[in-house]
């Protein structure tokens, strides 16, 4: 996350910080959300197969 915000601003032709910051913060919130949908989509599996019971 941190690096491919550094990439964007370094490479982009906008002044360096405000763009890092934009960039870290979106990629932030983009991956927030994409880890509670995965969160959410291995809680429904886990109530229809007994993933403890696999891991055992």
């Amino acid at each position: 996350m941190f690096t491919i915000a550094l990439e964007l601003a370094w490479l982009g032709n906008t002044a360096f910080w405000p763009t890092f910051w934009i960039n870290w913060g979106t990629i932030a919130i983009g991956e927030f959300i994409s880890l509670a949908i995965g969160a959410i989509i291995l809680y429904l599996m886990n109530l229809k197969i007994d993933l403890h019971h696999l891991l055992d």
